[in-house]
């Protein structure tokens, strides 16, 4: 006889019951699939969840996951299969969130390489909800799952975000919200098989892991979101004195340092944050600058840039435009042994090595035997080159070792 659970039959229940996000999709669904995009069965009207009957656990059936997010749901594009978000945005908002989409996500400046803003497919207007508009969007996952596999496959997402985050500051926008929240990958190509929306480590249908491919075999685009705090600014002068951004304490982002509240220029705060960030996923690995542990990863290259990037003093911190040339200067100088090697953080422990390392080498053997490019595009354009000395001394001139000592950890 099977012993009763209330836990158990709790949780069936409830999983049962749509939240109030979930309540507002299905209310839209059928208009939906009018338009083109169709949602998980659980969001049609005529859903009946399938665990019930079996008087199993939820957490077995592809209908049984909870939507983790407000505004978020992911659908399929009927005319082509393809997997998309839709992202409901209150047309009453302060946000400028949709302004700063459409500017980036649609006509020419969509179409620019350089261009690392999330692409706008389509913009819907639910008749039965005229508070919100609909933004249809690819499907994007945390931009490092799943985890690096080389220093070349990492060095390339630096390089877009970099790229990226320089776009924005040229068209006169500074993002300030740079955070690991905020960075994403379009995983299309890793994962050819797809994966499920909740639980991304899992097969579409729940059925198995999701398999992937590597970035060295599958190059993926990085893409910057979270646009709730992005403003137009003047390129020359910062006459306004904006509200600094504060971010969630339980995020990982409460560890990192947060630059002055005196700052005027919101485009050298994008600078202190997105090197700030690198300092402390891939140098670092703790929220004390520069202090470094005694196992190093595999980024120290990085170093004098990052602490160029993230000085105290505001106006000796480079722009985006120079940070991007110091950085292909940087990486001009590894070797292919270099970008072909293991990807390693100095949080990473002797298990991570393990696990990682022995199907590590089977790939690196194979793709130099193939001669698989360590970095999806070429390291350096032959102008550049010419000058590299020069431009590198005038990024690192106001670099000095006081500049960053008086960093300190914020307290909250």
């Amino acid at each position: 006889m099977t012993k009763f659970d209330p836990a158990a039959v709790n949780c069936r229940l409830t999983k049962a019951r749509l939240t109030s996000a979930e309540i507002f999709w299905r209310g839209i669904q059928p208009w939906l699939v009018d338009q083109g995009y169709e949602l998980r069965k659980r969001y049609r009207p005529d859903w009946v969840p399938s665990w019930l009957k079996y008087d199993s656990s939820p957490d077995r059936y592809e209908d049984g996951q909870v939507l983790p997010y407000d505004q978020i749901i992911d659908a399929v594009k009927l005319s082509d299969g393809s997997r998309v978000v839709l992202k409901r945005i209150k047309r009453t908002s302060r946000s400028n969130e949709h302004n700063m989409l459409m500017f980036f996500g649609t006509g020419s400046l969509a179409s620019s390489s350089r261009n690392h803003c999330v692409p706008v497919l389509a913009t819907l207007y639910p008749p039965s909800e005229r508070s919100w508009i609909i933004v249809v969007m690819p499907l994007l996952r945390e931009y490092d799952s799943p985890r690096f596999d080389t220093v070349g496959e990492a060095v390339e997402c630096f390089r877009q975000i970099f790229e990226g985050l320089d776009f924005m500051h040229k068209q006169g926008v500074a993002h300030r919200d740079i955070c690991i929240e905020n960075i994403m990958v379009d995983a299309r190509d890793l994962y050819p098989k797809g994966y499920h929306f909740v639980r991304k480590n899992e097969s579409v249908d729940l059925k198995g892991r999701a398999r992937y491919r590597t970035r060295t075999q599958k190059p993926a685009k990085y893409y910057i979101v979270g646009y709730e705090q992005a403003q137009h600014c003047d390129l020359d002068k910062f006459t306004e004195k904006l509200d600094p951004v504060r971010y969630r304490l339980e995020s990982p982002t409460s560890h990192f340092l947060l630059d002055s509240e005196d700052t005027p220029d919101p485009f050298a705060t994008d600078v202190f944050y997105i090197g700030n960030l690198i300092r402390y996923y891939f140098l670092d690995g703790h929220s004390i600058p520069n202090v470094t542990r005694k196992r190093k990863g595999s980024f120290e290259f990085m170093r004098p840039l990052i602490m160029a990037m993230t000085q105290e003093d505001y106006t000796k911190r480079p722009t985006m435009s120079q940070v991007n040339r110091a950085f292909e200067i940087l990486v001009q100088g590894l070797s292919e042994l270099t970008l072909r090697s293991r990807f390693s953080r100095p949080q990473d422990g002797v298990l991570s090595a393990v696990v990682y390392g022995v199907p590590h080498w089977l790939r690196k053997i194979s793709f130099a035997v193939r001669r698989v490019p360590s970095l999806p595009k070429p390291r350096m354009d032959k102008v550049l080159k010419q000058d590299k000395k020069d431009a590198l001394d005038a990024i690192m001139v106001n670099l000095a070792p006081s500049s960053v000592s008086s960093f300190k950890p914020v307290t909250r």
